[in-house]
């Protein structure tokens, strides 16, 4: 999935921003989830008003970051850590049914 992808799918389901075709980088939207740490700690704190709680680790040997929500069964990796907390909230919310 490709960076604004994520970033929409983001906005959809966890920012509970209704996009459309007009929105979409004309004014910024969605916010810069996946590649800006500011934009990306916004979805951490609406995370935590759903209690999901973050994890976030800087892996050893520029091995990236890790990160989860929850449980360690959500986790994810990426080289930067605003890629891997969208990356962790994905698979949280596609799988919170689980818990």
């Amino acid at each position: 999935m490709k960076c604004r992808e994520l970033d929409t799918w983001i906005a959809e389901n966890v920012m509970n921003a209704p996009l459309d075709d007009l929105s979409y980088e004309e004014f910024g939207i969605p916010a810069h989830y996946s590649t800006d740490i500011k934009d990306a700690w916004e979805v951490v704190e609406r995370m935590k008003k759903l209690d999901h709680k973050l994890s976030l680790r800087n892996c050893l040997n520029n091995f990236g970051f890790a990160c989860s929500f929850k449980s360690s069964h959500h986790l994810a990796h990426a080289d930067t850590a605003p890629m891997a907390i969208c990356l962790a909230v994905k698979k949280a919310m596609e799988n919170k049914d689980e818990n």
